[in-house]
């Protein structure tokens, strides 16, 4: 582990050499158009070790070791009032990458990522947008144009379509000549809210089409809806109908205050083998299913600075359905030992698809104006059929401000038990730059779960 992070931060100095030259474009850019420009540069670097004991004479390790970087840049108002510039370029080597058959080894690769690079053009009440981007209100991306009309301050309809950037089993976006994508939305949000009232809400139909065969029909919706302070309603779908009808990913949270001191929320998900991927533990072996999963959590506040909270959760694998049930106590004490302080403790049972488990998971922070720091204990005896297993699970996260424009980040995981060994770290150094004011740096601890 330290050999692998020492060759992180060697590769991330010599990529910073070319950081000058780009902030040098950036500044000519500005002084030519003298218009409004921001940004941002990030290089990080993720490293993990995983060494899992099989029941059989075999073994396995599972070694990452990854570099990333990304320019972000955002120029607005060239030319005219609402026109906008946005580049953003991301760039992976990962040095466990390929498979080189040849050798038998591991060859490393790199990857790199135009993910935005596009031009909004307002004319009155008309709109366009071309290039590569996502179409936010319709859960899609593009390689191609936009042109929509705004009705109103609260009303506006588009319509878009080109290349189809990403397709199935594709983790970045490339150009893909032989897919296309097109759809139209809508999106209705008043402008003119009662005080504690919001309402947001986006409808589309996209197609998705590979060597012009239909790979997707599906409908988007997105809809945020609060009617008080106290009610509050979340909902997004993708209802797709090829092969046939089905709701491939969605999401429902109700955010409810039943009185002074009680709040309640509902949550369900449904999501598809990709984005089962993304919310598995670390420690599962199982491969991705579609899941259902639906949560409960009923919340009595004390006062501002401390919190108890009743957790259920019952989740489905639709594949080999297996279920899983947890039930948990939480509870968060910010301020404590000062203002700066925060912990937070969860106790609780989980019948986790293949195991029963019982955990103890306690939580340290510490939050200064320059300085964050976060430390994650989790303590679980695993019973299986072959045995009973104890994790320990262990996460520190140390963030550092060096000015407004300027910060570094940097985190580690370790997780053991008698058959599973895993090491993980990452960092992160970001540098903010333009002609709008940064956002200021709080001072203090805010309560977990309120940001």
């Amino acid at each position: 582990m330290p050999t692998a992070i020492y060759s992180l931060a060697m590769t991330t100095l010599k990529s910073l050499n070319k950081w000058p030259l780009a902030l040098s474009l950036l500044v000519c850019v500005q002084a030519a158009l003298g218009t409004e420009v921001n940004g941002r540069l990030t290089v990080g670097g993720y490293v993990a070790t995983e060494e899992i004991d099989l029941p059989t004479s075999l073994a396995s390790r599972n070694d990452v070791e990854t570099l990333s970087a990304r320019a972000y840049l955002r120029i607005n108002d060239f030319g005219k009032a609402g026109s906008e510039l946005i580049s953003d370029l991301r760039d992976k080597n990962d040095f466990f990458g390929n498979v080189d058959k040849q050798n038998l080894q591991l060859a490393p690769s790199n990857s790199f990522q135009v993910h935005q690079l596009s031009a909004q053009l307002p004319f009155s009440k008309l709109f366009t947008k071309l290039g590569r981007f996502p179409v936010n209100e319709a859960g899609a991306a593009t390689d191609g144009a936009e042109i929509g009309y705004k009705f109103g301050p609260s009303f506006q309809s588009a319509l878009f379509g080109g290349y189809n950037p990403r397709v199935p089993g594709q983790k970045y976006y490339v150009f893909n000549a032989n897919a296309n994508v097109y759809g139209g939305y809508f999106v209705y949000q008043p402008t003119s809210a009662i005080f504690g009232r919001s309402f947001y809400f986006s409808n589309a139909i996209v197609s998705e089409k590979v060597d012009g065969l239909t790979d997707r029909n599906y409908w988007f919706e997105n809809l945020t809806y609060q009617w008080s302070m106290r009610s509050r309603i979340l909902f997004l779908t993708y209802l797709d109908f090829v092969p046939n009808s089905y709701l491939q990913n969605g999401t429902f949270q109700w955010q409810q205050v039943l009185g002074e001191k009680w709040s309640a929320s509902t949550n369900i998900i449904s999501v598809d083998v990709v984005e089962y991927a993304h919310i598995q533990g670390v420690r599962s072996l199982l491969p991705s299913s579609p899941y259902h999963e639906q949560s409960e959590f009923l919340r009595y506040t004390i006062n501002d600075q401390f919190w108890s909270e009743l957790r259920y959760i019952s989740g489905q694998r639709l594949i080999d359905g297996l279920n899983r049930t947890d039930l948990v106590w939480a509870t968060d004490y910010s301020n404590f030992g000062g203002r700066h302080w925060d912990t937070s403790y969860q106790l609780g049972y989980s019948n986790d698809f293949q195991s029963k488990d019982v955990f103890l998971k306690f939580g340290l922070a510490y939050f200064s104006r320059k300085w964050e720091f976060s430390l994650d204990e989790e303590v679980r005896s695993a019973v299986y059929s072959d045995g009973t297993y104890h994790p320990i699970t262990t996460d520190i996260n140390i963030a550092r401000t060096f000015r407004n424009d300027f910060f570094a980040i940097f985190g580690a995981q370790d997780i053991i038990d008698e058959r599973v060994k895993i090491m993980a770290g990452y960092f992160k150094l970001t540098y903010r730059f333009g002609s709008s004011s940064m956002a200021p740096i709080r001072d203090g601890a805010p309560p977990r779960g309120r940001l």
